[in-house]
């Protein structure tokens, strides 16, 4: 908590713990209250912050906040009372430069139970066995124990009970030891502490009775910590044993030894002092020790005593030469300390070691140790000698090449500064230890750290070298096994991986489908090789799409995590996707591509590694491996299993893809076969088939819908045949969108009779109503193929939709283009079908409706037969007739007869050929004659002679009247036309006589008044010429415009574009509209010079009706230009009219449009409604002999 430092000053002097700390946490000064309640005097010694105060997490907090912002604060620490107890007090910590004032109040009586748990919690810090917490009347209220099961009593057995009856109930055999104990500590508010053995153990325990009092020091409550002191005990009694083995070791060396006292006079010899030196402890008991030393040796002898007796060296180690009391001279290596009792040196231990054998043994090692150095600085392996306790003494040249040392940088430390911690305390140190007892080791291997700070793998074999039956050094060989174990371990990892590889395989190839497989494999291969997570990815080239997931830590679903691999498809190019085998690894930490860095950031991996997933199709997916934890630089062998498993991975995903192609064939041609039999063996409707096709093909395929398409005859427009799965919005846009390449891919297939395929319509260039289309009805990508014919023939086209933007895949081709074939089969022969049935109904209602009457003479049988046109138009019976009877011949008319019969023959003796025709009046049933135009057509065999003729007999009576009548029409038509004409040039030269009187006459009139008045006023003369300039460019203008409005100027001399241009600019200028125009490339070069006046005519026609009463804001002219057509469509967004209303009222303008249209036999479609705008479509035929 923070406080203001306002009115500490006044309220310090009534506290009684106050002291200073400066910035490190050392007390300078503290309150002598305080000093006597913690027993530490500060003035003598300065104490640390730690030793006065007991700083809990909280109160480090809060002191923390004082240290950094240099605020006062305030919160509770307790006092460490004598280091018995804890006291809670409430501290103000105010800093002032250089440290902090201290002032500190005791806690209330009801904080004591915080300062006991306080208490609590240091002593269960302390790792004490069992701790109990007795109230201020000595009863049990809590414990602490690591192990429940060292109680000696039940905790239901004491808890709530007083410890004195504790204590004599259970303990009864100890009660004249912990009772007066407890006793006396809660009688001097002071620790006790008592050690006793449980009966029936052999354990011992130390019992510690800790007060707890306030800060009146009255008692509160008491703390009793009991913990094992076994191993203390059993220390004890090992100093008693080891003094006597001392006793027998001293008796029983192999070395001289002797004690002597400061006067170097022997107190003591061992037996092997007698042996050697041939005196008897009682003989040298009392005697000077100088007897021992050769004479020449005595000397340095004497020196070495008195370096130990001035406090030089404790010990000293030399060597010298003992003489023995029969004259032998003895070699020996001399150790001597002092023996100190109470502080004083009360004599000498000196310990003399027989080096006669030594000495012999130099003499060889000097000539050894030349053979050794030899070899040592030629070997490659390393060659060391080693003290006892593992430093080195010498280091063979050899540790420049395979550690980077030199030699000196090593000699004198310990390697167990270079190990690797876990193989220095195993192997290493189970080596050293056996050398160290003697024993050659068995050769270890471990890691050596070089000098760059990599480790290296050393096989080192190890030999003590001992003399006297102890270690003086230990020599090593080491060589480089790096790539040795490198090669283990990586046989051991492919060993491994390849067991977990070929079960993976296993698991994979024998699931029931690729998940179940996945679902299985990915864990046992991603447990070995260690992996975080594995992952397989499917369609990469467009949006990818996540097929299956493995996580380590976690069970996670595709569900789950597919949002997360959006954007997958930028860890691979194109080229890389295709590339079977390719690994790519990415690293967070060293990532450059941003959008790879962020996307692995939103994954949380650190490390990458990609394979593509490649079948004879090309891409299929991907298959990868994330870190997340760490990250991970991938082992060849690592990557070598995981590129194997893709490669297993892409030949099942293949297998299947093959078994489900094969699966989609076989149901496809069982399909097929339900068509055709539909259509041969039913009556079932071409929609019906089609329909059926669909259905079953919507199945086969991946999500997808089909449709069928039927061009009419203009191909501009289209019917949906079927499309069962697409809602009837579908087909009202079908039936009201034009069947154009702006519009549909079906318009693009029809007019280029090629298929058509969009990936992705919202990124298309077709209309934006076409568009909006495909949005509402959830369509994005979109297939059309062209039903052509067998004689060339667009019937319509086989369309299909994705609600993914994607393309079709190869085996979708196929299926689609089979379908298409069969339902083109289906359709021609369903069309021919109808085309015949028709034929045959026409036939029939033609000889019922029509003035002919149908005939066929078989010329080799000499027969005719009348068909029912002659009973209907003549009263003849429709039947066969003998060819003796003359029964056709009889009836012509006389004057007629010869002409006919003469021209017949010619036709039947092969003066000519070809269709027989002629114009004869023929006798009816009643008598009358009816005039009739006879056509037949004459059948040949191989020798050119006629077999049969077929023919029609036409009644063209009443034709040959209404063809006078037509002709007398006709004049008189051409008479109103002529006069229509006349009255039209009439009427435009009235318009423009009154255009001349009403404007330009008047504009000059005035121009000249202006002239007169300057002529007569000098004053005004300028001002009057100007001004009659003006009325005369007005004039000027007012001719211009009456001249474009008769011929545009611009159209003869510019074309047809720029006098719409001009056209456009003119209206801009108004501001009345908004004009945007739109046209192909070309397109004067295109068009025949009256088409593009009746173009510009219309424009100019439809431009005034908008300007005048449509009341809009915006006028769009479009045009565009096919092989076949040309289409003018002119579109407003004003109010629009009522189309029928419109037709029955007097207005010239869409009169006038419609009959310039007429003259190039264009189409013409008004599309308007009120309130609705209006849209103008001209579709123009482009035809080389069109009538201009």
């Amino acid at each position: 908590m923070i406080v203001t430092s306002q009115g500490i000053h006044s309220m310090t002097q009534h506290l009684p713990y106050r002291f200073h700390s400066d910035e490190v946490g050392v007390i300078s000064f503290c309150s002598d209250a305080l000093s006597l309640l913690s027993g530490k005097e500060v003035k003598a010694t300065p104490v640390k912050l730690d030793a006065l105060l007991h700083l809990d997490s909280s109160a480090s907090s809060a002191l923390g906040v004082a240290t950094r912002y240099r605020e006062p604060v305030c919160f509770r620490a307790s006092i460490r009372v004598k280091e018995e107890s804890l006291l809670p007090v409430y501290w103000t910590v105010v800093p002032h430069p250089g440290g902090y004032d201290w002032f500190g109040f005791p806690a209330a009586i009801r904080d004591r139970i915080e300062g006991r748990l306080t208490e609590l919690e240091l002593l269960v810090a302390s790792l004490t066995d069992m701790v109990f917490e007795l109230d201020k009347d000595g009863i049990y209220i809590n414990f602490w124990v690591k192990d429940p099961s060292v109680l000696y009593v039940e905790p239901s057995l004491f808890l709530g009970q007083d410890v004195r009856n504790v204590i004599h109930k259970y303990f009864e055999p100890l009660e004249h030891r912990l009772r007066p104990a407890f006793d006396e500590s809660v009688e001097t508010r002071s620790s006790k502490v008592v050690e006793y053995v449980l009966p029936g153990t052999n354990q011992w325990y130390s019992c510690r009775y800790s007060p707890i009092l306030n800060s009146e020091s009255a008692l509160v409550g008491m703390i009793i910590t009991i913990a094992e002191i076994s191993a203390q005990k059993k220390l004890e009694i090992d100093l008693r044993e080891s003094e006597q083995s001392y006793r027998d070791l001293f008796e029983n060396a192999n070395d001289i030894i002797y004690i002597i006292d400061p006067n170097s006079n022997v107190r003591s010899m061992n037996r092997m002092a007698q042996k050697l030196l041939g005196y008897s402890q009682e003989e040298m008991t009392g005697k000077s020790s100088h007897l021992f030393f050769a004479p020449e040796k005595l000397t340095h002898a004497i020196e070495q005593g008195k370096i130990k007796m001035d406090g030089g060296s404790s010990l000293t180690v030399y060597e010298s030469e003992f003489v023995s009391k029969n004259g032998t001279r003895i070699p020996v290596e001399v150790s001597s300390r002092l023996i100190i009792k109470n502080g004083k040196t009360d004599g000498i231990h000196v310990t003399a070691r027989d080096m006669t054998n030594h000495k012999k043994a130099q003499s060889e090692l000097a000539n050894s140790e030349a053979r050794f150095r030899f070899l040592s600085e030629y070997a490659h392996d390393l060659i060391c000698l080693h003290r006892p306790n593992g430093d080195y003494i010498y280091v063979s040249p050899a540790s420049r090449q395979l550690l980077g040392y030199e030699p000196e940088e090593l000699t004198n430390r310990s390697p167990y500064d270079f190990f690797l911690p876990e193989d220095a305390d195993t192997t290493v140190r189970d080596a050293h230890n056996h050398n160290s007892k003697g024993m050659s080791s068995h050769s270890v291997q471990y890691r050596f750290r070089k000098k760059d700070g990599s480790f290296i793998w050393l096989e080192t074999v190890s030999k003590p070298i001992v003399e006297d039956g102890e270690v003086i050094y230990i020599q090593t060989n080491s060589r480089d096994i790096t790539y040795r174990k490198m090669t283990e371990d990586q046989l051991v990892e492919r060993d491994r991986l390849s067991s977990a590889l070929a079960k993976s395989s296993k698991l994979l190839l024998t699931s029931n489908s690729i998940e179940d497989g996945l679902r299985q494999c990915l864990q046992v291969l991603g447990d070995a090789v260690q992996a975080e997570c594995l992952f397989v990815l499917q369609g990469v080239k467009g949006e990818s799409k996540l097929f299956h997931i493995w996580c380590q830590s976690s069970p996670c679903t595709v569900m789950q995590k597919a949002h997360f691999f959006v954007g997958a498809a930028s860890l691979l190019t194109e080229e890389e996707r295709n590339t079977a085998g390719f690994v790519t690894e990415y690293h967070i930490a060293n990532e450059s591509n941003e959008i790879i860095r962020s996307w692995m950031d939103k994954l949380g991996y650190k490390s990458l590694l990609i394979i593509p997933l490649v079948t004879s199709d090309g891409n299929w997916g991907i298959f990868g491996c994330g870190q997340k934890e760490n990250a991970r630089q991938w082992s060849k062998t690592t990557i070598d299993t995981l590129t194997t498993f893709a490669s297993s991975l892409s030949s099942v995903i293949e297998k299947n893809i093959r078994d489900q192609q094969i699966r989609r064939s076989e149901n496809l041609v069982q399909l097929e076969k339900e068509v055709l039999e539909m259509h041969t063996g039913s009556n079932a409707s071409l929609q019906e088939i089609a329909n059926h096709l669909i259905v079953g093909l919507e199945a086969l395929g991946d999500n997808l819908y089909c449709a069928v398409l039927l061009c009419k005859s203009n191909l501009r427009e289209a019917v949906s045949l079927a499309a069962p799965s697409l809602p009837a919005a579908f087909r009202d846009f079908v039936n009201n969108t034009p069947n154009d390449s702006i519009h549909t891919t079906c318009g693009r297939a029809v007019e280029t009779r090629q298929q058509v395929f969009i990936e992705d319509i919202s990124k298309s260039d077709l209309a934006e109503t076409t568009r909006q289309g495909a949005v509402m009805l959830g369509i994005k990508a979109t297939w059309s193929i062209p039903i052509i014919s067998s004689s060339a023939e667009v019937l319509g086209t086989f369309s299909v939709f994705f609600q993914v933007a994607r393309s079709p895949r190869p085996d979708e081709l196929t299926m689609i283009n089979r379908a298409t074939h069969i339902l083109t089969m289906i359709i021609e022969n369903k069309q021919a079908a109808e085309k015949l049935r028709m034929s045959n109904e026409r036939y029939l209602l033609a000889t019922r409706a029509s003035n002919e009457a149908i005939w066929d003479w078989d010329a080799i049988e000499r027969v005719s037969f009348w068909g029912e046109g002659f009973n209907s138009l003549f009263g003849y019976p429709s039947q066969f007739y003998p060819g003796d009877t003359n029964n056709w011949e009889d009836k012509i008319h006389p004057h007629d007869r010869e002409r006919v019969l003469k021209s017949i023959d010619s036709v039947l003796n092969g003066e000519r050929q070809g269709l027989f025709i002629e114009e004869y009046r023929f006798r009816k049933a009643d008598g009358s004659y009816a005039l009739v135009i006879d056509k037949g057509y004459c059948m040949y065999n191989e020798e050119g002679k006629v077999i049969r003729m077929i023919g029609s007999c036409e009644d063209i009576t009443e034709r040959k009247r209404m063809e006078e009548r037509l002709v007398q029409q006709e004049i008189h038509k051409q008479q109103q036309i002529a006069q229509a004409v006349v009255d039209v040039q009439e009427s435009e030269r009235a318009e423009i006589g009154k255009e001349l009187h009403d404007n330009v006459n008047q504009l000059l009139t005035t121009a000249k008044l202006f002239l007169e008045v300057a002529q007569n006023e000098d004053g005004m003369s300028k001002q009057m010429i100007r001004r009659s300039s003006d009325t005369i460019m007005s004039a000027i203008n007012e001719i211009r415009t009456i001249s474009r409005s008769l011929m545009p100027a611009s159209l003869n001399d510019l074309g047809l574009v720029s006098s719409i241009n001009d056209l456009v600019e003119n209206i801009e200028l108004t501001r009345q509209l908004k004009v945007i125009f739109r046209h192909k490339e070309k397109l004067d070069s295109i068009l025949h010079p009256k088409q593009k006046l009746t173009l510009f005519r219309i424009i100019q026609e439809q431009v005034n009706n908008v300007i005048k009463h449509a009341k809009a804001n915006k006028l769009e002219i479009d045009i565009t230009y096919t092989n076949r057509f040309t289409r003018l469509e002119i579109k407003d967004d004003g109010q629009g009219f009522d189309l029928n209303e419109a037709k029955l009222k007097d207005g010239m303008g869409l009169s006038n449009i419609m009959s310039r249209a007429a003259i190039f036999n264009a189409d013409v479609q008004v599309l308007t409604a009120p309130g609705e705008g209006c849209r103008l479509i001209i579709v123009l035929p482009n035809k080389n002999n069109q009538n201009t």
